[in-house]
């Protein structure tokens, strides 16, 4: 699996009336890869998609750069919800995290991770909970 594989399994699993909007800005430097908007808010997400490094206490690096920092850390700002969504594989099996609320700026170790590592179906449940 890849990023964009991870980012259409997402998007299989959202209900069809949540309007999704898979952003592809080569004028604007650091725009999320993602828009969702249901009746009652948006959502701006950020996804990638890594190999999680093995021994446990190893902090990931999701890569992101300093304009997509600065994009999520304005929108924030603004009070505007916005996540960074991770893909990833462990024991052969993809899971997923979703990071809101700016955690994407803390080192967060393999464990964190393994603790609070949630399935593709439950990302979707979460990004339509913030929406509907």
């Amino acid at each position: 699996m890849n990023e964009h594989s991870f980012v259409k399994a997402v998007h299989r699993h959202l209900p069809k009336e949540l309007i999704r909007w898979k952003i592809r800005d080569t004028f604007t430097g650091g725009v999320p890869d993602a828009y969702y908007c249901g009746p009652s808010s948006s959502l701006f997400v950020e996804y990638k998609f890594i190999k999680l490094p093995k021994r446990s206490s190893t902090i990931v690096k999701l890569n992101l750069s300093a304009l997509q920092l600065e994009f999520l850390g304005k929108l924030n700002s603004f009070h505007q919800p916005a996540a960074v969504i991770v893909g990833f594989i462990s024991n052969n099996n993809n899971f997923s995290i979703f990071l809101s609320d700016a955690v994407w700026t803390k080192p967060l170790s393999v464990a964190y991770y393994s603790e609070n590592k949630i399935s593709v179906t439950n990302i979707a449940q979460r990004i339509s909970t913030i929406c509907q």
